[in-house]
């Protein structure tokens, strides 16, 4: 069977029924009244201050609670502006951006603030945030806790376990004057109606109850609320809580100045040219560093000065030597020299460059020589590189005791192509009359390029010439 209501009759069961009630809203921000301490505390009839606006006070000491009158203050001016002779100062109220009062207990024992805050169901199981910020007195081991503590909605049935922040120590504090922000988090118990918010300042040492607090803040909305601007005090120097004016930028820091690579220089050598077959060096460097020396482009290995490398071959030799200091090695510093070549093969010092004139299509091959006795010397030189090798010339001149020889070629454009292209050079000498043993001698090898004047000249490996040719 089909019931067909008509609009008139679903109007009547509305109105029978009744509307639903609406859910109450979960409270927003900052549970507390006066959470600050910034409204200034009521004057009792005696002159006295009373609690702080909006907080019950109760006092203690020796265990007994304290009349009306005799108990308190409960607050104070950061500075002492209310006679306070040991008020914190406004340097410790400003660092916590803590406007002009905060919560001080005077010279009671054990001090407490409450207020109650209704909760409608809709608070149940959800997350409560409270904290603040809380300090003391130097060394001195005075505190002050926040608590919550969960209620039927009459006030007399307790629920759960009271929720309280932990106590800052003269640890925490380094033994400082100064107050650290504490929090804690926990789950409003089912059927809680009140929840009651309790501040306890603990004089643990002394004549003052130092448990000092400020900032403090109770909330379900899961991050500490954003603090209210004070509303002033004529009474506190600070009017209002500071505005922090960010730091002016620094520059930044320069960079430390890494330590200078140790620098090494050769203070004694064999002479330029010499018949001596020594080859003793001495040497200095940055003090406290090690060293290693080279022969001829030999490996590096360990050395001091005043060793004799030799005995060393006849021709053209390179002593280097380098230090290392604190993970540094120094540059290297270069000796060159020339062993005179014995009298039987004529030449005594014979040194090769060739240059390459790249854009002239031509080379030329410059000798600087010393012999020791004039005589006819045949002279030819060839390249070799990656597009190939190349003769490059020959020619017999009569060499005097000392002189220049020098040896120039044009070159087609694959001839130029190869001079490019060079790696390396060669240069031979042939004298007559001259015992086989002087062969060896005889061929100088030129592997080092550089760029002089728009031109490349190659040298010696183990020779170092000036520029002009």
């Amino acid at each position: 069977m089909r019931i067909i209501w008509s609009a008139a009759a679903l109007a009547a069961v509305v109105v029978a029924i009744g509307a639903a009630p609406a859910l109450a809203a979960l409270p927003t921000g900052n549970l507390l009244v006066n959470p600050e301490a910034e409204a200034p505390p009521a004057v009792e009839g005696d002159g006295t201050y009373g609690a702080p606006q909006g907080w019950t006070a109760t006092a203690l000491e020796g265990g007994a609670a304290l009349e009306a009158g005799t108990q308190g203050p409960f607050d104070s001016c950061y500075g002492g502006a209310d006679g306070e002779t040991n008020a914190l100062e406004t340097s410790v109220g400003a660092a916590i951006e803590g406007g002009a009062r905060y919560f001080y207990a005077g010279e009671d024992e054990l001090a407490t603030l409450t207020q109650e805050v209704a909760v409608p169901p809709e608070a149940d199981l959800q997350t409560l945030l409270i904290g603040g910020d809380f300090g003391g007195w130097e060394s001195q081991e005075d505190h002050a806790t926040l608590e919550a503590r969960f209620f039927d909605s009459g006030g007399s049935v307790e629920f759960g376990t009271p929720l309280a922040t932990p106590p800052v120590t003269a640890a925490d504090r380094e033994g400082v004057t100064e107050l650290l922000a504490r929090q804690a988090s926990g789950t409003v118990p089912p059927g809680t109606g009140v929840i009651r918010f309790v501040l306890t300042q603990t004089r643990e040492e002394g004549t003052d109850n130092d448990g000092y607090a400020d900032n403090l803040f109770a909330t379900f909305d899961g991050t500490p609320p954003a603090r209210p601007t004070p509303t002033g005090d004529p009474a506190c120097p600070l009017a209002a809580r500071p505005v922090s004016t960010p730091p002016a930028p620094q520059p930044p820091a320069p960079a430390p100045t890494p330590a200078p690579a140790p620098v090494v220089r050769i203070t004694k050598g064999p002479a330029p040219e010499t018949a001596d077959t020594g080859a003793a060096f001495t040497f200095s460097g940055t003090p406290g560093g090690s060293y290693e020396c080279s022969l001829d482009e030999g490996p590096w290995k360990p050395c001091a000065g005043g060793h004799d490398f030799g005995p060393v071959a006849p021709g053209d030799h390179l002593f280097q030597v380098r230090e290392k200091l604190g993970g540094k090695t120094s540059a290297p510093a270069s000796y060159r020299w020339t062993v005179d070549l014995p009298k039987q093969c004529v030449l005594r010092v014979a040194r090769a460059r060739v240059f390459a004139y790249t854009k002239l299509d031509k080379a030329r091959l410059v000798i600087h020589y010393t012999t020791y006795k004039p005589a006819a010397v045949t002279v030819a030189y060839s390249l070799t590189g990656s597009k190939g090798s190349l003769q490059l010339g020959s020619a017999t001149g009569k060499f005097g005791r000392a002189g220049v020889f020098r040896l120039p070629v044009s070159l087609g454009a694959a001839e130029k192509a190869k001079l490019t292209a060079a790696k390396s050079f060669a240069v031979r000498f042939r004298i007559p009359k001259t015992p086989s043993s002087c062969g060896r001698y005889y061929t100088k090898r030129l592997t080092i390029p550089k760029k002089i004047s728009g031109q490349t000249v190659w040298f010696q490996s183990d020779s170092k010439f000036t520029a002009a040719g």
